[in-house]
């Protein structure tokens, strides 16, 4: 099943809701920044909104066709007749590996782009989890101002989730370069174009900005 087609798609989708998230986003920031000062440091962030995650790297399997075929063909028995069908035979074999893709290569192209991309999906899985924990607890807060239980400025209460939010793109941002670095070697390495890998940065980009999204809505909109 060749899920990377779908990529493009889902990013001129949601390309309108990119764009409307950065402006909003800096926007809001900016208000609440005048408002409540300088936020926290980033090391006062909870153990849970900086929960990491360990990306796990594609099993690469060994295609032993052509290898495995060309042993057999080579081992002919005595005669012009047999060892003119060994070459016969093997050249077929060779010609059908060749059709596979680059010489050498172990891995089918559209079989490495589905194996990263089912990590890349367990991955923003997990981004969005750790996200709606940050915005569970800012309306938590949020709703604690208000009932008098938290003796703080709701602008406080607000700088101090969007500087959690930072801190948590900026982990997000790394661990996706780390897996997209993962996929532009695996291309190289078994010969094709490494440049596929840009398609998980483009949705992974527009991704982000959805997630930006709804942070702006959950500690702003209160």
């Amino acid at each position: 099943m060749k899920k990377i087609i779908s990529i493009g798609v889902i990013a001129a989708v949601c390309a309108g809701a990119v764009i409307f998230s950065q402006i909003a986003w800096s926007e809001r920031v900016e208000e609440t920044a005048e408002t409540a000062g300088e936020t926290r440091p980033a090391d006062e962030m909870t153990a849970e909104d900086n929960g990491t995650d360990s990306d796990g790297e594609a099993n690469s399997s060994e295609n032993g066709g052509s290898s495995s075929s060309n042993t057999e063909t080579n081992s002919s028995s005595p005669g012009s007749g047999s060892s003119a069908g060994s070459r016969g035979e093997s050249s077929s074999v060779n010609e059908e590996n060749a059709a596979d893709g680059p010489a050498g290569s172990e891995l089918d192209e559209q079989e490495i782009l589905d194996t990263y991309f089912e990590q890349y999906e367990t991955m923003q899985a997990q981004e969005t989890e750790r996200l709606e924990q940050i915005l569970a607890n800012a309306e938590t807060d949020y709703q604690r101002v208000q009932s008098g239980d938290l003796d703080r400025p709701a602008n406080d209460v607000q700088a101090d989730y969007i500087q959690r939010v930072n801190v948590l793109e900026e982990e997000a941002d790394q661990r996706f370069n780390d897996l997209h670095n993962q996929v532009r070697t695996a291309l190289e390495e078994n010969g094709y174009d490494p440049d596929k890998a840009e398609e998980f940065e483009l949705l992974y980009e527009t991704q982000k900005e959805t997630r930006r999204l709804e942070a702006v809505h959950r500690i702003f909109d209160q």
